[in-house]
């Protein structure tokens, strides 16, 4: 039985405890369900926990993800939900995740660039909603994706990546050398 998650926590030791959203279970689980153990990293997606979805970076940089998946953020090829049950991202290459961020209705990953083919620096990729140019990927659709996209346009080493957590959605990523390169919806300047 799965249960809609209202909050997680990730211990020292690496293990993930969350706590449904209920009325009168007050109870604190373990989730236990990972393919592989410890978590070293663990991410929410904003404010609202009908859309929210967590993803964990696991010990060997694998990235799982669990909650909310009506527009593909959870990148498992799907939109279906799995409430308390990690799923694997699909597409991205194993074991090289460096960072995550999660944003209303969408998911982003730094992979190591020594690890896909081709490329000599660290990339973004992105899934989820699309809308805006929300994920980057210079696809004018607003047609979601539920595997991960390779952002498009970031000429150099992307070292850190932050997604919004409100309804906006957009997307920055810091490069080296200090250059930033955001991408999304941009009704207020938010891009710079």
């Amino acid at each position: 039985d799965q249960q809609k998650v209202a909050g997680v926590v990730l211990t020292e030791g690496g293990t993930v405890w969350y706590w449904p959203i209920s009325t009168t279970d007050q109870t604190v689980y373990e989730m236990d369900s990972f393919t592989a153990s410890p978590v070293t990293d663990v991410a929410a997606s904003g404010k609202s926990v009908s859309y929210m979805h967590w993803c964990a970076v696991l010990e060997y940089k694998n990235m799982e993800c669990w909650g909310n998946n009506n527009a593909g953020q959870l990148g498992d090829g799907s939109t279906t939900s799995s409430l308390s049950q990690p799923v694997r991202v699909q597409g991205l290459p194993e074991g090289n995740i460096t960072a995550m961020s999660l944003g209303y209705l969408m998911s982003c990953a730094i992979v190591d660039g020594r690890a896909v083919g081709g490329y000599t620096n660290n990339t973004a990729w992105c899934w989820g909603y699309q809308q805006n140019g929300a994920l980057g990927d210079g696809v004018s659709t607003t047609t979601s994706a539920a595997t991960p996209q390779k952002v498009q346009g970031l000429h150099g080493n992307v070292t850190a990546i932050s997604t919004s957590t409100d309804s906006d959605r957009h997307t920055c990523a810091l490069l080296d050398g200090g250059e930033v390169k955001c991408w999304g919806y941009n009704d207020v300047g938010q891009l710079g």
